[in-house]
């Protein structure tokens, strides 16, 4: 067996059970959805933003994740007190920034599209809009970036590749994370 083919074996091993594992964790996001399905469909600014969410706070996941699996290669990033880090607090500030401004984002631009497709679209509830979407991105963004180091340092000392691991973990954990904490706020503020 050739050095390539020992490399894709060795991918497929460490990446299978995540994926599958990823896969179940997504699948649970629909769950969420179902039970405020008729509040979307009323609500069709929630309706056109709950896909946008989704993909946003997803590449996010893999941003922060391949970010962290650097740091751990390169040595940046020590388990103890790996909050503290300079870098590990540039990358999360970053990040931060960028998806607070992208949920407003979104959020403007899906009441917008609801607006031109005819929905009665008031001021209150744009704000509320707006405010969902940026208290779901912040905590998406922190739980993902405790659970990429967390999940990093643990891979990593397992001699794995983190990023086969952290990628479909994070992106799978902000999907279901996105739809559920979407589904609470719809429910509280809507």
């Amino acid at each position: 067996m050739g050095d390539s083919m020992k490399i894709f074996w060795k991918i497929m091993k460490e990446s299978i059970k995540i994926l599958i594992l990823a896969s179940l964790i997504s699948s649970l996001g629909g769950i969420g959805l179902e039970s405020v399905s008729a509040r979307l469909v009323a609500l069709i600014p929630l309706l056109i933003l709950m896909p946008a969410m989704n993909d946003m706070i997803g590449d996010f996941g893999a941003i922060i994740s391949s970010k962290i699996s650097t740091m751990l290669y390169l040595g940046r990033l020590k388990e103890k007190r790996w909050w503290g880090s300079h870098e590990a607090g540039d990358v999360f500030l970053t990040v931060a920034v960028v998806s607070i401004l992208s949920a407003v984002y979104i959020s403007l631009l899906s009441g917008a599209i609801a607006l031109f497709r005819g929905f009665d679209l008031k001021g209150v509830f744009l704000l509320k809009l707006v405010i969902v979407t940026i208290m779901t991105t912040i905590i998406l963004i922190v739980f993902m970036f405790w659970l990429s180091a967390t999940a990093g340092f643990y891979t990593f000392k397992k001699n794995e590749d983190p990023s086969n691991f952290l990628i479909p973990l994070t992106t799978s954990v902000a999907d279901l994370g996105s739809m559920l904490i979407m589904t609470s706020m719809i429910m509280w503020f809507f």
